[in-house]
């Protein structure tokens, strides 16, 4: 049998759900949101991805939502360095005027092989 190997990652999971105008959404997503998630130091991958939902009874805290943001950091040992920079709170001011609620939650992914 062969041995697992398991992977850790840390990264930012920001939900987004009952976006009100998804084309005025991703016009300011790619426009300015993004680019400033690029500029914080540590960050080094971004992942966007819209959902749909496959059951038919949500409950109404997951109703409405729409897509969520993952943003990879370089270790759990940057974080602090990388959540205080000033890159990181204008990325945040300006997710802020993304049309919609967001959700910010901290994730510690593993991966194992198979």
């Amino acid at each position: 049998m062969m041995q697992q190997r398991s992977i850790k990652v840390i990264k930012s999971i920001d939900i987004f759900r009952k976006i009100t105008d998804l084309d005025a959404f991703k016009e300011i997503f790619s426009t300015e949101v993004y680019p400033a998630i690029v500029r914080i130091p540590g960050v080094i991958q971004v992942k966007l991805t819209s959902v749909t939902p496959l059951s038919t009874d949500l409950s109404q805290d997951v109703e409405g939502i729409e897509l969520i943001l993952e943003i990879y950091l370089e270790s759990e040992e940057a974080l602090d360095r990388i959540i205080t920079s000033p890159e990181a709170q204008k990325a945040m001011q300006l997710a802020n005027k993304l049309p919609g609620e967001l959700s910010l939650f901290l994730g510690r992914e593993e991966t194992l092989s198979l």
